[in-house]
C-alpha cells in the first residue's frame, strides 16, 4: 500500500482507505493513491523533458510583480500537489458505487476544486501565503474544474459556481481521510457571497493589476491545463492499456543524426553538401551580380537559390547570436526562391544552437502541406515524423485489410498527442491550441516550450485576426521560447500591430536586399497587367462567348491557366468550352468540389512536358500547387491573390516571359467580402488605379496594399466603441476562454460535407463505414472510425453552410446527413467526375435551396 505526503497542502494518506480511481468492467480496479502517483509521475515528465520549471518560475514572477515575497519553488510545490489532487472528488460514496456499476450521475470535478479551494485557503488563513497568491493559486486550480470538459470565462464560472447540496460530499470525503475541516473556513467556502465576489470591484482590481495587464496568466493557465489533462489521460490508458506512455521529443543524438544527412549525404535530392562546399563563395558574393544576365536563365534559379540558404542562415546565426532574446524571424523571398529547403536550414541550425524539443511545420493549404512534408520529411526519418491533417493516409496503412486495435491506439496517441519530434499540420490545428477550450486542442500546448514554429503564408489567414495572431506568436516566444519562422513572398508587416516601438519580429534580409532580390530577372518571371478593356462579364454574368478569344490569341501557348472566382462560373465555362476548343488541347477544370484522385490526376497531367492544356480553375489553384503555365488570365481579386496566380505561370522560368492578365469581375467584392483586404481591394480609387497602371511591380504594389490593410487595422483597433481585436486580446488576457473560442478563428469552418460514390469503391467504402454504426460504440470502435473516415476523403467535398432566407442550408438537408456526410444518393443529376457539382442543379435537386459555393 502506497502511503502518500503532501508537503503544504495536507497530509493525506490515502493506504488507510480502501478507494479506486477507475475500473475496467469485468476486470479490475485502479486504486486511487495509484492514480494520483501516475499522474504526478507524467506530470513531472513533462515538466523535465521541457524544461519548464524555469518557465514557470518566471511566469509566476511576471504575475505576482517585483515585489513579491513569495518563494517560487514553494508556490510550484502548491500547484503540483493541485495537480496531484485532481481527482480528490473521486473518494465519495456515490463515484465508488458508480466504480462498481451501478448506474448513477456522479461529477468529481466540481468536489476535487472545492477540496483545493478549502486546503488553499487553510494556507492563507496559516498566514503561509498571501491574499495575491491565494487568489493566484485558485485561478489555476480552475483547471481541476475544467479538466472534464471546456475552459469558460474563468470570473463569471466562478462567481456562478453552484455550491448546492455539495458540502456533505465535501465532509463525507473529510471523514474518509479522517481529517476534521476548520468549521470556519468550511462555512466560508460554502458561501455563496464567497463565489460571487469573483464579479465584485475588489476582485476587479485585482485582475487588472496582477492578471489582464499582460499575456503571462494566459499561458500560464494554458499550460496548467495542458499538463494536468496530458497527464491524467496518460495515466489512466496507463491503467486500461498496461502500457506506459513515451515522451518522443527531438534529443541532441537525432538533431546530429538528421544534420549530418541534411548537410554531408548526397543524394540526387539533396544538393545542400553542394551548396555547403560553396559556403564562402556565396558568402562573398555581390547580390548585384545576380541581377546581371547571367542569371536569367532557369539554370540560375538553382545558384541563387544556393546563395539565399546560406546568406539567411548566416544572418539568423548573427541575429540568434546577438540578441538571443530575439525568437521571431521573417523570411520574405519570391516565388521559386527555393523556400522550402531554406526553411528546414535555418529551423536545423536553431536546433544546432539551442536546445530544441519539437518542430512544427504550419501551413495554410492541405496541397502545401503534401508538398513540403514530400520534401522535408525524407531527412528526418520516418520514425520522427507526423503528419496531422484529416486526410493523410500513410504508405504503410495497414488497415486496408483488417484493423490492428494496437496499430489503431499507437496512430491515436502520435496524432492525438502530436507524439513525434516534427509535425506537419494546418494553421487552423496549431492556431487552436491558443484559442480553443476544448481539452482535445489543448492537450498538446505544452509541446510549444522550446520548439520551432515554421509558418507558411501567414497573409492567408483572416485579416481580422492579424492583431491576435501577432500578439500571441510574440507571447510565446517571450514565455514558452518558441522559435518562429514566418515566411512567404507576400508577408505583411503584423508586428507593427503589436503595440510597441522595438524591431521584435526580425527580417532575415534587410529591405534594401529585398527590394534588390526581388528586382533579379530571374524572379520577374511573370509581368502581371491589368486589362479594363477585357471585358468578360455584361451585367454581373460571365460571357463565355468571349473566352474563346482568349484561347485564339494564344495558341502559340501551350499551357493556358483561366481563373475565375467563383465554382458556378468555372463550371459554366468549362461546360461551354469543352464543346468549342481546338483538339489539340486537352481541358481540365479545377475548383473545390472535384474529388481528390480526379485533382491528383488533373495536376500530374499539367505537369508533362509537351502537352497542350487549358486549364480552367478557382482559388483552389493559388497557393502551393506546384505547375507551371506558360500564360495567365485571372478575374479581378485582392492582389495577393493575384500574386499567388502569378506563381502558377512560368514557375520554373523556361520562358523570356510571361503574362498574367487580370480583368474586371463586379462580382468579386461579393466573394472576398467581410475583411479589411476586401475593403482595400474594392475601394473604387484603388481599383482605378490597378487598372490605370496596367502593368504593375509586384513587390513594391504588394507591400503598398499590406501597409494600407495594416493601417486599416491598427485605426479600427483604436476604436474603443467597436467589438474589434482590441476586444479579443482584453478577452485573452481576462481569460475568457468561451469569447476567444467563439470569436477568434482563422476561417469559418461551418460547413456540409458531400460524400459523392461516384464508383463500386466508393460505394463500398460508404457501406462500411455505415457498418461501424450498427453495434454500441466504444473506445476501439471510435478510434477505428476515426482512421476510416481518412478513406472517405477520396470521395468527399465541402461546401460553405449559407444561409437561405435566414436558415442555413445544413437545415434543410440534416435529416439525411449521415454520420458527418450527406450522402448523394443521385449524384448523377448535378455531379461530374471531370466537372465537379453543378451548383444549379444540385439547388434544384435539394429542393431550389438558393445557396452561393465560392
Amino acid at each position: 500500500m502506497v502511503s502518500v505526503v503532501m508537503c503544504n497542502l495536507f497530509n493525506f494518506d490515502f493506504s488507510k482507505i480502501d478507494v479506486f480511481a477507475h475500473s475496467i468492467p469485468d476486470d479490475c480496479k485502479e486504486k486511487f493513491c495509484d492514480h494520483c502517483n501516475t499522474t504526478i509521475k507524467y506530470y513531472d515528465n513533462l515538466i523535465d523533458k521541457y524544461s519548464l520549471k524555469s518557465k514557470i518560475e518566471n511566469l509566476l514572477n511576471n504575475i505576482l510583480g517585483e515585489n513579491h515575497t513569495c518563494k517560487i519553488e514553494n508556490v510550484l510545490n502548491i500547484i503540483r500537489e493541485i495537480i496531484f489532487l485532481h481527482d480528490i472528488g473521486k473518494l465519495t460514496d456515490d463515484f465508488q458505487r458508480k466504480l462498481n456499476g451501478e448506474n448513477i450521475n456522479v461529477t468529481h470535478s466540481d468536489l476535487s476544486f472545492i477540496i483545493i479551494f478549502y486546503c488553499i485557503i487553510e494556507l492563507n488563513y496559516n498566514k503561509k501565503i498571501d491574499s495575491v497568491l491565494t487568489n493566484v493559486l485558485i485561478l489555476l486550480s480552475y483547471s481541476v474544474l475544467k479538466h472534464h470538459g471546456k475552459l469558460k470565462n474563468i470570473k463569471t464560472d466562478l462567481a456562478l459556481f453552484n455550491i448546492e447540496n455539495k458540502k456533505s460530499k465535501i465532509k463525507n470525503i473529510f471523514n474518509k481521510l479522517k481529517i476534521k475541516p476548520n468549521d470556519i473556513l468550511l462555512d466560508f467556502t460554502f458561501c455563496n457571497r464567497t463565489w460571487k465576489r469573483w464579479n465584485s470591484e475588489p476582485y476587479g482590481i485585482f485582475f487588472h493589476r496582477y492578471i489582464s495587464n499582460n499575456f503571462s496568466f494566459f499561458i500560464l493557465s494554458k499550460l496548467i491545463f495542458s499538463l494536468l489533462i496530458s497527464s491524467d489521460y496518460w495515466a489512466t490508458m496507463e491503467f486500461m492499456k498496461g502500457e506506459e506512455f513515451d515522451i518522443n521529443i527531438l534529443n541532441k543524438e537525432k538533431t546530429n543524426k538528421i544534420l549530418k544527412k541534411f548537410h554531408e549525404n548526397s543524394s540526387e535530392n539533396n544538393f545542400n553538401p553542394n551548396i555547403n562546399k560553396k559556403k564562402e563563395e556565396f558568402l562573398n558574393l555581390d547580390l548585384e551580380k545576380l541581377k546581371t544576365n547571367n542569371y536569367k536563365t532557369h539554370d540560375s534559379l538553382n545558384e541563387i537559390r544556393s546563395f539565399l540558404n546560406i546568406k539567411s542562415e548566416k544572418s539568423l546565426e548573427e541575429k540568434l547570436t546577438n540578441n538571443p532574446d530575439k525568437k521571431v524571424f521573417m523570411l520574405n523571398l519570391p516565388t521559386g526562391g527555393g523556400k522550402t529547403n531554406i526553411s528546414l536550414r535555418l529551423a536545423l541550425k536553431i536546433a544546432e544552437l539551442k536546445k530544441i524539443k519539437k518542430m512544427f511545420f504550419v501551413f495554410p493549404f492541405i496541397n502545401i502541406i503534401d508538398q513540403n512534408f514530400d520534401v522535408i520529411s525524407k531527412f528526418l526519418g520516418e520514425e520522427n515524423v507526423e503528419r496531422l491533417d484529416t486526410r493523410f493516409i500513410p504508405e504503410n496503412d495497414k488497415l486496408d485489410d483488417e484493423f490492428d486495435n494496437k496499430d489503431i491506439y499507437a496512430r491515436f496517441i502520435d496524432n492525438q498527442f502530436m507524439n513525434k519530434p516534427f509535425l506537419f499540420l494546418s494553421h487552423v490545428k496549431f492556431f487552436d491550441m491558443f484559442f480553443k477550450n476544448d481539452k482535445n486542442s489543448n492537450y498538446n500546448f505544452h509541446q510549444l516550450s522550446d520548439s520551432i514554429v515554421i509558418i507558411d503564408e501567414i497573409q492567408a489567414y483572416n485579416d481580422k485576426i492579424w492583431t491576435e495572431i501577432s500578439n500571441i506568436i510574440l507571447a510565446a516566444s517571450e514565455y514558452l521560447n518558441t522559435h518562429f519562422i514566418i515566411m512567404s513572398a507576400t508577408i505583411p508587416n503584423i508586428q507593427s500591430l503589436i503595440n510597441m516601438e522595438e524591431e521584435i519580429f526580425v527580417p532575415l534580409f534587410e529591405k534594401k536586399f529585398n527590394e534588390q532580390l526581388f528586382s533579379i530577372e530571374a524572379f520577374n518571371r511573370v509581368n502581371i497587367k491589368f486589362d479594363s478593356n477585357l471585358n468578360l462579364y455584361n451585367d454581373k454574368k460571365l460571357n463565355v462567348e468571349k473566352c474563346i478569344d482568349i484561347l485564339n490569341k494564344n495558341k502559340s501557348n501551350n499551357k493556358i491557366l483561366l481563373v475565375l472566382n467563383t465554382v458556378r462560373d468555372s463550371f459554366l465555362l468549362y461546360d461551354f468550352l469543352k464543346e468549342k476548343i481546338d483538339d489539340r488541347y486537352n481541358l481540365f477544370l479545377l475548383n473545390s468540389t472535384i474529388i481528390k484522385e480526379r485533382r491528383e490526376e488533373i495536376l500530374k497531367k499539367c505537369k508533362e512536358e509537351g502537352e497542350k492544356i487549358i486549364l480552367i480553375s478557382t482559388q483552389s489553384i493559388e497557393a502551393g500547387v506546384d505547375i507551371d503555365f506558360d500564360v495567365g488570365y485571372r478575374a479581378y481579386a485582392p492582389i495577393d491573390n493575384i500574386v499567388q496566380v502569378a506563381g502558377r505561370i512560368n514557375r520554373n522560368n523556361k520562358k523570356k516571359s510571361s503574362k498574367l492578365v487580370v480583368f474586371p469581375d463586379e462580382n468579386a467584392r461579393y466573394v472576398y467580402r467581410d475583411s479589411f483586404k476586401s475593403k482595400v481591394s474594392f475601394n473604387e480609387d484603388y481599383v482605378n488605379k490597378l487598372f490605370k497602371s496596367g502593368d504593375i511591380n509586384e513587390f513594391k504594389e504588394i507591400n503598398s496594399y499590406y501597409n494600407i490593410v495594416i493601417d486599416n487595422i491598427s485605426q479600427e483597433n483604436q476604436n474603443e466603441f467597436l467589438f474589434n481585436s482590441r476586444s479579443n486580446l482584453n478577452n485573452i488576457k481576462s481569460l475568457c476562454f468561451k469569447e476567444v473560442n467563439k470569436d477568434i478563428f482563422l476561417i469559418k469552418g461551418d460547413t456540409i460535407s458531400l460524400y459523392i460514390p461516384v464508383n463500386k469503391e466508393a460505394i463500398d467504402l460508404w457501406c462500411n463505414y455505415l457498418n461501424f454504426f450498427n453495434d454500441e460504440l466504444n473506445y476501439k470502435k471510435i478510434l477505428e472510425i476515426k482512421e476510416y473516415r481518412k478513406k472517405l476523403t477520396k470521395y468527399s467535398i465541402n461546401i460553405f453552410n449559407y444561409y437561405h432566407n435566414n436558415v442555413k442550408i445544413k437545415k434543410f438537408v440534416n435529416d439525411e446527413i449521415k454520420y458527418g456526410y450527406y450522402y448523394c444518393e443521385n449524384w448523377e443529376k448535378y455531379y461530374g467526375i471531370e466537372k465537379g457539382l453543378d451548383v444549379d442543379k444540385f439547388k434544384k435537386t435539394i429542393g431550389e435551396h438558393e445557396f452561393e459555393i465560392i
